[in-house]
């Protein structure tokens, strides 16, 4: 009965493994899901959820860096949540250092001013940044 039972087993796992073979195009296709591997909007999302509104932003990782955006849970309307250009602009002319929109010189932010500012922190030092002028003045170092 053990012998008949393991047999059976066997055989069952046999024409499982022959069943699962996918085609090269099947590898392929479930390849771009594989991390790293072009299939950016299936990333974590750690949403902020914005105070008593149905909007949040998050952090997203691109092949060429990292970006925020803005989400409109109720929409789904997606869109930057500030210019990064014009953000890495500001940063760079306060601080002296040059800063790439793609690769800003901070992970996290808090946005402040009823949303029309963000603070950041580089390097030990706060800086709260407008988003309407996009003037960035130092809040002292962090702590």
């Amino acid at each position: 009965m053990k012998r008949l039972l393991l047999r059976s087993c066997w055989i069952v796992v046999l024409v499982s493994s022959l069943c699962a073979q996918g085609t090269r195009e099947d590898y392929a296709r479930a390849e771009r899901f594989l991390p790293g591997r072009g299939a950016p909007e299936l990333s974590q999302v750690s949403p902020n959820w914005l105070e008593k509104q149905d909007r949040f932003w998050y952090r997203r990782a691109t092949p060429e860096g990292r970006e925020f955006i803005l989400v409109d849970a109720k929409t789904g309307e997606r869109k930057p949540l500030f210019d990064h250009q014009k953000l890495a602009g500001a940063l760079s002319r306060a601080t002296g250092r040059p800063y790439s929109p793609k690769r800003p010189p901070f992970q996290a932010l808090e946005l402040v001013d009823n949303e029309r500012a963000v603070r950041v922190e580089i390097e030990g030092q706060v800086w709260t940044c407008q988003l309407t002028s996009y003037e960035c003045r130092s809040g002292g170092a962090s702590g």
